[in-house]
């Protein structure tokens, strides 16, 4: 199993640590006028008969390549118009049945005939001024439902637990895996989502479901124009599904709970069954951005469904209610997709909406995750744990599941910068930043694909730092190892690693809590005694002018040997041949020797053998990876939340050195030498 978390804490037998260190960059406050001017909403129809006629040779051209009543439907097609007057005109104009007309969106129903047909039949006449587009099929991505009776045992402690993490008594807490894996219960001492709105545009919503009934804060029906409770009542269960994973009920000691447990959900439901259509995706949208929706001012909006129709000017109208949305102050996610595939799905493709992969419990991405180019970042979506209908429980998998877990950051980091309800452009830009930075840095693969970085909520609402003495920063609530026998110093600082301005050390009033002897700490120097016990929680806290900050640490065994046996020899650094513009995952440092890199504490000789006592796996003890300015001149160079090297991509030939220090503080090193060709 591969590990993820930054280094916690198993309380048992055997202590394990995670592998994989979480990324961050120094945030950047971004103002209004740093958005582009084309995220303005202007995408108007034009009625120039020249101009219909060729978005419907370019519909036509789409469809072509499409199947009837699987992509889109095939006898109905839907158009904007002001009026209901005016769309009964229309619907005369094309010899169809005006189904709908809700939002300024009207479907029209053919009659024996299908939609390319007509399409062609106003190109014919040349009567028809009003375009007209496809019923595009959308779906939501989920893509199985196993039996609750066989998750409800699974008990996701096996993961490394965050022994700084809030407590619940959700009866299935345990079975979320995913609470654990982005380790929202130590953000949680920050920001729980209050005061947050999320909308999300599913099947709809179980509001009187146990860990749902006090969410619901507005809805709307996309299927009636109706602003009932009673219409968007969910009839398939994902809906709910993905409330559930974002803001269901905490410490209620029933079920489970959301990445957001205090935010509200403001529903709009598009569908009863498996499949959207995009005239009621669009109805939603219209209503959210230009209806009484618009008035709710919500702060995130989920969208975990996907479709692959929409061209031209289609397209450009689904891009203009993202743009609309961002305008407002508000944070669009959307999954990826479940067709294992880099061909874009919409709306997760489009510009300002944040493509969410699936990853499993393993460290993977799920095998059923989109990826490429137009995808941006990886969360849970695999075997997760929520609300169905009924008031019962269900485990689904897919990106649909993946999306609602990063809505959930999101709405975490509205709380903590206190941006909810600010309808401010620079906030979404700023909580994008947040989130596209705060992640774990590492490579989810499946098969020859991958996507870079899994979300870290943690990293994501924080705003307090620690540095150890060896300049390496740390988020308030990281848990690092720490070797005995040695001394630790740490300061409050920023999360460049500076001094916060006007504080002093006098100013700053440092304490621990361990069950170890031998474990002290004075004026932030953290002393462990060569008597101390191995593998033993410390809680560090430092009260900075009122301002908490807390650290974990666990006694580890100093390390004295760094590196790889080869033969009858431990080898202390490696030479490897890479190729220029390819990227190389600097926090796998075992995948990069091609053997297993551990830290040893101790070398016994028996007869003609060495052998060494093993701490740990190199990527599970932690290690930060330096390097020269001449190689950061010649590379593009990322960082981790450690202040190391988690990915390097060679610009140019040569030959580029790395040091890798031990995270424990024994000041052991590991040399890497890279030669690019």
């Amino acid at each position: 199993m591969k590990r993820k978390r930054a280094l916690a804490l198993i309380l048992a037998a055997s202590m394990v640590f995670t592998t994989q260190f979480p990324v961050f960059a120094a945030e950047a406050e971004v103002s209004e006028n740093s958005v582009s001017e084309n995220t303005a909403d202007t995408t108007e129809f034009s009625t120039e008969l020249a101009e219909v006629k060729s978005d419907v040779e370019t519909e036509l051209e789409n469809l072509s390549t499409l199947d009837a009543g699987v992509d889109y439907v095939k006898d109905e097609a839907f158009f904007y118009a002001d009026s209901l007057e005016e769309a009964q005109k229309v619907a005369e104009t094309y010899n169809a049945e005006l189904d709908s007309f809700i939002e300024g969106i009207g479907v029209l129903k053919f009659q024996g005939e299908d939609v390319a047909t007509a399409m062609e039949e106003s190109l014919e006449s040349q009567s028809a001024n009003t375009r007209i587009f496809a019923n595009y099929i959308s779906e939501f991505d989920d893509i199985e439902c196993d039996n609750i009776e066989y998750d409800k045992d699974f008990d996701a402690s096996i993961l490394e637990d965050n022994f700084l993490a809030v407590s619940r008594n959700d009866t299935y807490y345990n079975s979320q895996w995913f609470h654990r894996y982005i380790e929202d219960g130590a953000a949680w001492e920050s920001a729980t989502g209050k005061n947050v709105k999320v909308a999300v545009i599913d099947t709809g919503i179980d509001y009187d479901h146990e860990d749902l009934a006090n969410k619901l804060a507005g809805q709307y029906s996309a299927l009636t124009g109706s602003t009932s409770k009673n219409d968007v009542d969910d009839k398939q269960g994902h809906g709910t599904h993905v409330s559930g994973i974002i803001a269901a009920e905490a410490n209620n000691g029933k079920g489970g709970c959301g990445v957001a447990p205090d935010a509200s959900i403001y529903m709009l439901k598009v569908s009863d069954g498996r499949e959207i259509k995009g005239a009621d995706i669009f109805r939603a949208l219209e209503y959210l951005t230009k209806g009484e929706g618009k008035n709710w001012n919500v702060d995130v909006v989920n969208m975990s469904i996907g479709g692959y129709g929409y061209t031209g000017a289609l397209a450009e109208k689904y891009q203009s209610y993202v743009n609309a949305l961002v305008n407002s102050g508000t944070t669009v996610v959307a999954a990826a997709g479940n067709e294992a595939t880099s061909t874009p799905s919409y709306p997760a493709c489009l510009d300002n909406v944040i493509s969410v992969a699936s990853s499993n419990v393993s460290g993977d991405l799920s095998y059923f995750s989109n990826y490429g180019s137009t995808v941006d970042i990886v969360a849970p979506g695999e075997k997760i744990l929520s609300t169905y209908l009924n008031g019962k429980y269900e485990v689904l998998s897919g990106t649909s599941m993946a999306s609602p877990v990063m809505a959930g950051v999101a709405a975490l980091v509205y709380d903590a910068k206190g941006f909810a309800g600010s309808n401010s452009v620079s906030a979404v830009k700023n909580v994008e930043a947040k989130l596209m930075r705060s992640t774990d840095g590492m490579e989810y693969e499946y098969g020859d694909h991958s996507v870079t970085g899994c979300i870290d909520s943690l990293l994501a609402i924080n705003t307090k730092y620690i540095k150890e003495n060896s300049g390496t920063v740390l988020a308030e609530g990281s848990i690092i190892p720490v070797a005995i026998g040695k001394k630790i110093k740490f300061t409050i600082c920023d999360e460049n690693g500076k001094a916060l301005k006007g504080v002093k050390s006098k100013d700053v009033q440092w304490s621990i809590s361990t069950s170890a002897n031998g474990v002290s700490i004075k004026n932030g120097a953290l002393k462990i005694d060569k008597a101390t016990s191995a593998r033993t929680p410390v809680i560090i806290t430092a009260v900075c002018n009122g301002t908490e900050y807390k650290l974990g640490a666990v006694t580890m065994p100093a390390t004295k040997y760094f590196g790889y046996i080869s033969g009858r020899k431990f080898v202390k650094s490696c030479k490897k041949n890479i190729t220029v513009n390819q990227p190389v995952n600097m926090s796998q440092l075992s995948n990069i020797v091609g053997t297993e890199v551990y830290m040893c504490d101790k070398c016994e000789k028996k007869g003609s053998l060495r052998v060494y006592s093993v701490i740990g796996k190199a990527e599970n003890m932690g290690y930060v990876a330096s390097t020269s300015k001449k190689t950061l001149k010649n590379a593009s160079v990322y960082y981790n939340a450690y202040g190391g090297i988690s990915k390097f991509i060679p610009k140019k030939k040569g030959t580029y050195r790395f040091k890798c220090k031990a995270l424990d503080g024994s000041g052991k090193t590991f040399t890497l030498v890279l030669k690019a060709i």
